[in-house]
């Protein structure tokens, strides 16, 4: 890594192993809810992280007084009054008390296998860079989570499995990394799209190791609307959005965890097989395509039709084929 990209850390902070930082939407409603679960979460975690919340909105006062959090009240803001994603992860990073540090989203869920991961992951990379990143599971929680149950993971885990379900590899809500490692981000919207594919792109393109720990590592997204937009979740017609794409650059940025370069494993690290790339190209290819179908809209919905018949079928002929397989090894 570059000389003078890593922030000083006096001796008496190198005990704590882990910074988190991240920026709220006000605490009410359900994403009061949500949030006062993600951050209760992170509070179990051992050892302790340091917590950091950037931006004083409603109730993160109230939060931070309650958990024990820095909060950060200051971060520069676009003209319609969002936070800028290079503040925050300036911010975080500046303020941070560890040299590894994590951005995660405020809606995160972390169960105890995400510190261990951590640890592991650290030791491996003998101070050396890497980014670290995983898929999330999607459940539905409109009430507080009892955490003060011991088997509160367990639990949760079990709940997800059941009323949940696994996001693709498009969405990642953590990353992990040494401080100082990503020094330059664009003035991103925060929660608006397109900055996280160009931070995995950043990541590959600096020949930092890009670490999947899905195998490993299991986080919990809430569920939630998408009221902060100002156009809902029409990406398309809101205007922040469309000024991280164009900060993005190309589809061709918009990358995704399938492009990692290594898999963490319980077995530890082993480099991404290779037929993970070709996935990785059709995943983007299907967000591109998913872009200019609703941007063409309703002038596209024939395509919609064929496009999604195409899919059952080809979905009903591999489980007709892998059915007829097994019965015919079954016979024989």
């Amino acid at each position: 890594m570059p000389e003078g990209f890593l922030w000083p850390v006096s001796p008496d902070q190198k005990g704590i192993m882990l910074t988190l930082f991240t920026t709220p939407k006000p605490f009410k409603g359900l994403f009061g809810v949500i949030q006062r679960n993600a951050i209760r979460s992170w509070t179990m975690l051992r050892p302790r992280p340091q917590i950091i919340v950037i931006d004083e909105v409603v109730g993160a006062a109230e939060a931070a007084k309650e958990f024990g959090l820095t909060l950060v009240r200051e971060v520069e803001r676009n003209e319609l009054g969002t936070p800028l994603l290079s503040s925050i992860f300036e911010t975080g990073q500046r303020k941070a008390a560890n040299n590894i540090v994590c951005y995660v989203n405020a809606d995160i869920i972390l169960p105890q296998s995400f510190i261990e991961g951590v640890k592991r992951i650290v030791a491996m990379s003998a101070g050396g860079p890497f980014l670290l990143i995983g898929q999330r599971w999607n459940v539905n929680l409109s009430k507080p989570w009892d955490f003060d149950d011991g088997d509160w993971e367990k639990k949760l885990s079990s709940y997800a499995k059941d009323n949940g379900y696994q996001e693709s590899a498009g969405a990642t809500d953590y990353f992990v990394f040494p401080k100082g490692a990503f020094p330059a981000i664009p003035d991103f919207a925060v929660g608006r799209g397109a900055w996280d594919g160009w931070f995995l792109w950043n990541a590959r393109n600096r020949n930092i190791p890009l670490i999947d720990a899905t195998a490993v590592i299991r986080i919990y997204h809430q569920q939630h609307d998408y009221s902060h937009l100002k156009s809902g979740k029409n990406t398309l017609t809101d205007r922040e959005c469309r000024v991280n794409q164009k900060l993005r650059g190309t589809f061709l940025r918009q990358f995704n965890i399938l492009d990692s370069t290594y898999l963490f494993t319980p077995d530890g690290l082993q480099p991404a097989p290779k037929g993970r790339k070709l996935r990785a190209w059709l995943l983007r290819f299907k967000m591109c395509l998913v872009y200019y179908l609703q941007l063409w809209h309703p002038f596209s919905y024939p395509i919609v039709v064929v496009l999604k018949a195409l899919r059952r079928a080809v979905v009903f002929l591999l489980k007709f084929g892998l059915s007829f397989q097994l019965t015919k090894d079954t016979e024989t």
